[in-house]
C-alpha cells in the first residue's frame, strides 16, 4: 500500500509540474507574440518617419544645388565686375578708344 501512495503521489506531482509547465510555456508563447506585434508596430514608423525624412533630404538637395548655382552666378558677376578676374584661358580684349 506504501508503495501505491508513493506512486500515485509522484504521479500528481509529475502532472501538477506538467500542467505548470504547459502554463510557463503558453504565457511566454503569448508574451513574445505580443512583443513582435509591437516591435512591428515600432518598425513601421520608423519606416515611415525614414521616408519622410528622405524626401525632405531631397528637397533640401535641390533647394541647395539651386542656391548653389544662384551664388556661383553672383559670385562670377562681382568677380568679374568689381574685381576684374577672368576664368583661367580666357582671352580679354580691351577696347582702347583711338584718336
Amino acid at each position: 500500500m506504501k508503495l501505491y501512495k508513493k506512486k500515485k503521489r509522484l504521479g500528481t506531482v509529475l502532472r501538477v509540474a506538467a500542467l505548470i509547465f504547459i502554463l510557463y510555456a503558453m504565457f511566454s508563447v503569448v508574451d513574445q507574440q505580443a512583443q513582435i506585434s509591437k516591435k512591428k508596430r515600432e518598425l513601421a514608423r520608423v519606416n515611415f518617419d525614414l521616408n519622410v525624412q528622405k524626401v525632405k533630404n531631397k528637397e533640401l538637395k535641390e533647394i541647395l544645388r539651386l542656391a548653389s548655382e544662384k551664388n556661383n552666378d553672383y559670385i562670377e558677376r562681382i568677380a568679374r565686375n568689381m574685381l576684374d578676374l577672368v576664368k583661367q584661358n580666357e582671352r580679354v580684349f580691351i577696347n582702347v578708344p583711338g584718336d
